[in-house]
């Protein structure tokens, strides 16, 4: 029995003397077709490798891998590790991303990965990436471009003062499980200052992502970044995934294709802040137009089961800002909950102009205000502008508050909006239009139109400026309109 005690307790003490000893660098293990690659990583992880049509597993140990280790040649005067021209299959797998690390260097320079040309496949699994601090450019983590198959799973990024992945162009990514945290860059003080607004992952120039079962976390304190930025893609796939946190959730533009399902945007509102660091630059804080999402001239977007809560914007859009001037967009939204948005100009919730944009909103829910950081809560929750058809089907507002209209439909299309309730609510009016309006089924109960109190004018629920509105089917319990002199809805 004694014997077995002393063994136990000499394991356990080897164990703390090697963490002790240890520098904390990791073992690597390098095999390619099942035989051991007598390498170190920093010369395999090269432009010129022997192995690119290979299929090699690059296994981390438990530790961190700094970047370069001192005395090798070849990365001596490169930047990253590279990964270029890989035909075949190739995995980098930690023992956990709680136990295996990639940190940047401390050079101004360097970060840890470049993958050009990917025509095989590239896996980095249970590894963690960060400690990157501020560099003198603008440069990620982990760049990428022209590369197929690149997948990150059970991953985190964290504690980075630059941007953590930039997909530059045609490649195609998967994020699946991985977390991004206590993220930012602030462009002010790089040289190529453009890039300010940009996000956190990056993903440009006809390629294509997947994410899954992830976080985007953003930044630990105010930021000018979004937690994803998205131009000219193909296609963005996103699924059971939570955006917050940072000064805006999605910024697109000219991106074919977007889906959203099961997700959730909070806390991107940094636009209410009272007193903020960029206001030497004479730039307001927060996300400009957009909180949570923000989108110009994609073609196909839909989101379902998606929540948009405690999001704001500095001009229109608290929640979601799209202006769509291309030809024949569409635009889905299926059981989606907005809850505690806003705007300092339209679209407190939502905004959509374009041109010819069919807009299909089913199962939707409105609720939320009074929040005391809200100043001139005026403006409608949902505003569609220009050329723009508009259904309704199922819009649910419920303890909802505000001193702003519910629709407003400018010089739209049309619109139908077919099971319209409101419960337990106070607003300015109900819908505002110079469009032909059809409702049907509308039931209100327990709720105040308080008839123009945005502009201190007397207005009616319904404020129909030009065509008609048609009312099929409604019913009222304790709904009080309170516009002076007015006794009707409309």
């Amino acid at each position: 029995m004694n014997i077995i005690i002393l063994k136990i307790f000499l394991v356990i003490f080897s164990t703390l003397l090697g963490y002790v000893l240890s520098d904390g660098t990791a073992k690597v293990e390098i095999k390619c077709g099942g035989s051991t690659i007598n390498s170190v990583l920093d010369d395999f992880l090269v432009a010129n490798n022997n192995y690119k049509n290979n299929d090699c597993t690059i296994t981390i140990g438990e530790g961190t891998v700094y970047f370069p280790i001192d005395g090798t040649t070849s990365k001596k005067n490169t930047h990253f590790y590279y990964l270029m021209d890989i035909g075949g299959t190739y995995k980098i797998v930690g023992k956990g991303k709680d136990k295996s690390f990639f940190e940047c260097p401390d050079n101004n320079k360097k970060t840890i990965f470049m993958l050009n040309s990917v025509s095989g496949s590239v896996t980095f699994e249970n590894l963690s990436f960060r400690n990157c601090g501020k560099k003198s450019n603008y440069t990620p983590a982990i760049k990428i471009k022209e590369s197929e198959n690149v997948k990150f799973y059970n991953c985190d990024f964290y504690d980075m003062k630059i941007p953590a992945i930039s997909v530059v162009s045609d490649s195609k990514i998967t994020l699946e499980k991985v977390n991004f945290r206590n993220i930012i860059y602030d462009s002010f003080e790089i040289i190529n200052n453009t890039e300010l607004d940009k996000g956190i992952v990056n993903l440009e120039n006809n390629s294509e992502l997947t994410i899954k079962d992830s976080n985007f976390y953003g930044c630990p304190e105010e930021c000018k970044n979004y937690n994803l930025y998205v131009s000219e893609a193909i296609k963005v796939y996103i699924e059971n995934t939570k955006f917050r946190n940072a000064a805006g959730g999605i910024y697109m533009s000219m991106t074919s294709d977007f889906q959203i399902k099961n997700s959730s945007f909070r806390d991107h509102d940094m636009a209410l802040l009272k007193e903020s660091k960029y206001e030497d630059y004479d730039l307001p804080p927060g996300a400009m137009y957009g909180g949570a999402i923000y989108s110009s001239n994609s073609r196909k977007f839909s989101v379902t089961n998606t929540e948009f809560i405690n999001n704001a914007a500095n001009e229109q859009g608290g929640a979601i800002y799209m202006s769509l001037y291309i030809d024949n967009p569409e635009v889905n939204f299926k059981n989606a909950t907005f809850k505690n948005n806003f705007s300092y100009s339209e679209g407190r919730d939502l905004i959509i102009n374009g041109d010819n944009v069919k807009a299909t909103l089913t199962d939707i829910n409105l609720s939320g205000g009074k929040d005391p950081r809200w100043e001139n809560d005026i403006k409608p929750s949902f505003m569609f502008l220009s050329k723009v058809d508009v259904g309704f089907t199922n819009f649910v507002v419920k303890d909802f508050f505000s001193n702003g209209t519910i629709i407003n439909i400018e010089q739209a299309l049309g619109a139908t909006i077919k099971t319209f309730i409101i419960e337990d609510s106070t607003f300015d009016g109900i819908l505002e239009s110079q469009c032909p309006i059809n409702i049907s089924d509308l039931r209100i109960k327990n709720s105040i139109s308080q008839g123009g109190y945005a502009d201190k004018k007397s207005l009616p629920a319904f404020n129909i400026k030009m065509n008609t509105v048609e009312i099929n089917d409604s019913t009222f319990d304790n709904f009080s309109c309170k516009s002076t002199g007015k006794k009707n809805l409309y």
